[in-house]
């Protein structure tokens, strides 16, 4: 991954472009891979942002019908520093 953050505990405290790009990525890896999902991270909108300090994936399915309610059409994760490697992340649903 390029711009990887440096080895040992992730810092998610401090906003920067080469950590939100490293976030999107490994989303990307988690919840997006071939085995896990047919829908591609462009296909669903997929952002990850920094609000307030905490950072967020968001993404949408476009197979969903427009009349949906928005909660049933978007997915909201919170991205946390991983309890079991403190190098890594993991996302709990909001």
């Amino acid at each position: 991954m390029p711009d990887a953050p440096e080895p040992g505990r992730l810092d998610l405290d401090r906003y920067s472009e080469a950590l939100r790009r490293w976030l999107y990525d490994r989303v990307v890896q988690i919840h997006f891979s071939p085995s896990d999902s047919t829908l591609a991270p462009d296909e669903a909108a997929l952002q990850v942002l920094c609000v307030l300090g905490r950072w967020f994936a968001v993404w949408t399915d476009p197979e969903q019908p427009p009349a949906m309610p928005a909660q049933l059409r978007f997915q909201v994760v919170r991205i946390e520093v991983s309890r079991e490697d403190p190098a890594d992340i993991q996302l709990y649903a909001v």
